[in-house]
């Protein structure tokens, strides 16, 4: 009987022990100090110590994605509103205590980063700071950990066409027509439709176009290309000749764009707008951001 005693004495301790050497974790809101009334600083003062009760370097709090998402999402709320050369400070400032913190909270945020500033379909996506933040993470990740390889290799194509940068060249074999390259192209405004034969969103994209005034008025005065960048030439062929009347329709000869990794194009479609001397204004977007774009232009 004593040493069934002992043994239960001895597990609950054991059990105990174990649940005080870990704390979950909740995230403290910091205070705003009550002299501070002004709208602006108060947002200011929380874009610099938002995250001051955090516990960085406390390896007994268990920090998970989870956790930090509904706080992480309200401080993108807060330095939204100042600016993106401040939101981009801050958000280096915060990658670079993420990125020397526990794996797990470096993981996190990482993730969280990626999912805000860099996923396709993300309304908050914003490419310049996305590479801010990854350039912090290059910087101090060590050699051996995976995640910086996956890092460096994302940055090689976000680095690529970006917005005032002279578009990468390729080769198009446009459908029953010739082989030119993108910079021989002479228009003021180059539109450019990467797509898939099979996508559903393409086809609601080609139609949207097809029906928008501001889209139909610039097919008239400039190019819209549509271009193919798989193997799949049956299929491409099958969709080729369905493309709205006034577009040149085309795939990319020797699959030249996938294999030198030339464009971001993680959704499709994803749409391209460059001005006369083929320079980037408008990277990876959608048709209805290149209708806006579009409309700004025939302002001009």
């Amino acid at each position: 009987m004593k040493k069934g005693l002992l043994i239960i004495v001895s597990l609950f301790i054991l059990t105990t022990g174990c649940k005080t050497d870990e704390t979950r974790f909740v995230f403290e809101h910091v205070h705003i100090p009550s002299v501070i009334q002004d709208k602006a600083e108060q947002r200011e003062y929380l874009s610099h110590h938002f995250w001051d009760n955090m516990p960085w370097n406390d390896s007994t709090v268990n920090i998970n994605e989870k956790d930090i998402r509904q706080p992480y999402y309200e401080y993108l709320s807060v330095i939204n509103g100042l600016g993106l050369s401040k939101a981009q400070d801050r958000l280096s400032e915060l990658a670079e205590k993420t990125s020397n913190s526990s794996k797990d909270i470096s993981e996190s945020f990482l993730s969280l980063f990626e999912e805000s500033l860099d996923h396709p379909n993300s309304p908050m996506r914003q490419e310049k700071l996305y590479i801010s933040v990854i350039e912090v993470y290059i910087k101090n990740l060590d050699e051996s950990n995976p995640a910086k390889n996956k890092l460096l290799w994302d940055r090689d194509l976000l680095i690529k066409n970006r917005i005032g940068d002279l578009a990468e060249d390729f080769q198009i074999v446009f459908y029953n027509g010739p082989v030119q390259s993108l910079h021989s192209i002479l228009s003021d405004y180059t539109l450019i439709f990467f797509f898939e034969p099979d996508c559903s969103v393409c086809k609601e994209s080609i139609n949207y176009a097809n029906n928008s005034q501001a889209i139909n008025i610039f097919k008239d005065r400039y190019q819209i290309i549509a271009i193919y960048t798989g193997q799949d030439i049956s299929s491409y062929e099958k969709v080729a000749h369905s493309f709205p009347a006034g577009w040149k329709v085309g795939q990319d000869l020797n699959n030249t764009i996938t294999v030198k990794r030339l464009y971001d194009r993680r959704a499709s479609p994803s749409v391209y707008i460059l001005d006369k001397d083929k320079k980037v204004l408008m990277k990876d977007g959608d048709i209805k951001s290149a209708e806006e774009l579009i409309n700004i232009i025939l302002t001009k």
